[in-house]
């Protein structure tokens, strides 16, 4: 009898042994699924065709309950990859029509022709402002697929990229409407030179400078898009450069555009009112 006993405590011990390794196996497979869609780096295919997180620590028995494991962590492998695809293209599009829309309308300072000049040039902005672009443009775009140190990750959230990309829509629409009421009357912030008539038509019958607010909408929401902190000095030099060019402009029209100083008391600068 003490024999039998001894082997059946032995075959359950068995079971029971195989049962439990069957369990760790299948929750070394259980993984935290992707976090943040925006991101495909972070993420590793597994069997069930969802991605995780490579730094997340695997949910195992009794140690992380299931509850915390949101919704939002619930996302197909496609949705990762897809969010990286879509923010991409949205950049290099928007980054395209952009730089080819200002480098039509400066192309051989054509601007400058029977114009006075207002102020002095700005070559350090002039020749700086190229390559602050084109490193924005790549920043962006590795920011939607990596999360390497040294991008300086300032977040790493789909709704605050989506109002990035939200932003810098409004920015190119903004520009759109402004040139097509200032026509030939634009000059680029480091060449000014005096307009032929004063524009109050337009985007410009509510704020006096509504191109350099497209500027200042297209600086935020790159930084917003991107969610490097690589890009908030330049964003504030953005900013700073912006404010000064259009206290400057105002100075030189006041003096030497009729009619502006009446256009100039009753109509706000950038932002009604608040600027």
């Amino acid at each position: 009898m003490l024999l039998v006993g001894g082997v059946r405590s032995l075959r359950r011990g068995v079971h029971c042994g195989a049962r439990k390794l069957a369990q760790v196996r299948a929750t070394r497979r259980a993984v935290v699924p992707c976090v943040d869609a925006s991101t495909k780096r972070r993420c590793r295919r597994q069997s069930s065709g969802e991605y995780f997180d490579a730094e997340t620590t695997l949910i195992r028995l009794g140690e992380v309950p299931d509850a915390t494991v949101t919704q939002d962590q619930r996302r197909p492998a496609y949705l990762c990859s897809a969010m990286s695809v879509a923010l991409t293209v949205f950049q290099v599009a928007w980054s395209t029509a952009w730089g080819t829309l200002h480098v039509r309308i400066r192309k051989g300072r054509g601007y400058a022709r029977a114009r006075e000049a207002i102020g002095s040039r700005d070559d350090w902005y002039r020749h700086l402002n190229p390559v602050l672009f084109v490193a924005q443009l790549a920043l962006s775009v590795a920011c939607f697929w990596s999360d390497a140190p040294w991008l300086l990750e300032l977040h790493n959230n789909v709704p605050l990229r989506l109002v990035g990309a939200a932003l810098l829509s409004a920015a190119f629409l903004l520009t759109l409407a402004a040139l097509r009421h200032l026509r030939d009357n634009y000059s680029p912030c480091y060449d000014p030179h005096l307009p032929g008539t004063l524009v109050t038509s337009g985007p410009y019958s509510i704020i006096r400078h509504p191109m350099y607010l497209a500027k200042l909408l297209a600086g935020a929401g790159t930084l917003l898009l991107s969610g490097s902190f690589w890009l908030a000095p330049s964003t504030l030099y953005l900013f700073a450069a912006t404010l000064r060019a259009t206290r400057c402009e105002d100075l030189q029209l006041l003096h030497h555009l009729p009619g502006y100083p009446q256009y100039a008391a009753r109509t706000p600068r950038l932002i009604p009112y608040v600027l």
